[in-house]
């Protein structure tokens, strides 16, 4: 479990809220700036380039990949919301996670950067068969992820034609 996610919400003795979340959450997450493992650990995590285009272009499922920077107090809350997804949509959809910028802004893939055009964090884009179809930048609703993840699931992988005699069939 990520530690981020049981501190978010801080309480009294009462069980009054002392820190709304997203100060919970900033207050974690500048405990994690530096610790490269302090979120993400049931998202798996892209290390390279290389393997990137191995599992997000050239996967036959759909791969959700949230690109962030190390340390990113806006970028917590996804690591959440992307176990969840994972355990929702288990073994019908690919998760990942690639860290693109690192705590001390240094691009880890200046040419997924330039390809992706990602130059503000976080930034999630699911992937149906290679290709980008969806892109959410700084959104933590789930039921959008849901709707796009849906919808990937639904749509046919490859384009169906039954042909007799070269007449497609009604």
């Amino acid at each position: 479990m990520n530690t981020c996610r049981k501190t978010a919400v801080v309480t009294n003795r009462d069980g009054r809220l002392v820190m709304p979340p997203v100060a919970g959450l900033v207050a974690c997450a500048l405990v994690c700036i530096g610790v490269v493992g302090c979120a993400g650990e049931e998202v798996p995590r892209l290390a390279d380039a290389a393997q990137f285009k191995q599992v997000a272009l050239q996967g036959g499922k759909p791969v959700l990949v949230d690109f962030y920077k190390g340390g990113c107090p806006t970028c917590i809350p996804l690591d959440g919301m992307m176990a969840a997804l994972g355990e929702e949509y288990k073994d019908r959809v690919v998760f990942a996670r690639f860290m693109l910028m690192t705590p001390f802004f240094a691009v880890t893939s200046p040419e997924l950067e330039a390809t992706y055009g990602i130059s503000t964090y976080p930034v999630v884009i699911l992937f149906v068969n290679g290709r980008e179809t969806w892109r959410f930048l700084r959104d933590y609703n789930m039921n959008d992820y849901r709707k796009a993840i849906d919808e990937a699931l639904a749509a046919p992988l490859v384009p169906r034609v039954s042909v007799t005699n070269g007449v497609p069939r009604r």
